[in-house]
């Protein structure tokens, strides 16, 4: 028995309230979700649902299972999200398009702090702001406004996320 997929499996039960809705959410046939359960409860020698025809309730020993359950698995999470590198500092280029106002009054600040944070950033946004703000985030004059629209322009995902390591 793999503890870490027990674990998972257990955790979907519970957030799912059946062992079908957790079969359907994992797209796992409900008799595998079924024996995953039952073999953990004995390798745990503890019960951790009380069954019923209708419902599953999770036993006081259940209930704390799925407490380090959770903190296991979002460990587990970060320390593979970690190894993987997602956190590391962006690199690249950072290239914003808004409308003139947008960029003037909420993205200026937000653009600045991200460009002290990670000065390795190419800075070479276009359509960002028109010349009177670029002197105020340092960006290069080749920064332009334009009324063009871009039906083409494709984008990146900024992630939200920060490297944890900086808080």
């Amino acid at each position: 028995m793999d503890r870490l997929d027990a674990m998972s499996t257990f955790l979907a039960v519970v957030e799912a309230g059946s062992l079908s809705a957790a079969a359907r959410q994992l797209k796992m046939p409900q008799t595998t979700i079924s024996r995953n359960i039952s073999e953990l409860e004995p390798y745990l020698r503890t019960k951790l649902f009380n069954r019923s025809s209708r419902q599953l309730v999770l036993t006081d020993a259940g209930s704390s299972y799925l407490a380090a359950c959770k903190r296991i698995l979002t460990d587990v999470t970060e320390a593979e999200r970690t190894a993987s590198g997602e956190y590391t500092a962006p690199t690249g280029e950072l290239s914003v398009i808004t409308p003139l106002g947008l960029g003037r009054t909420i993205l200026i600040p937000i653009v600045a702090d991200f460009l002290k944070a990670y000065p390795e950033m190419l800075r070479t946004p276009e359509d960002l702001v028109g010349h009177d703000c670029i002197n105020c985030i340092g960006l290069p004059r080749t920064c332009r406004r334009s009324s063009s629209t871009r039906s083409t322009a494709v984008t990146s995902r900024l992630k939200t996320t920060v490297q944890r390591s900086h808080h």
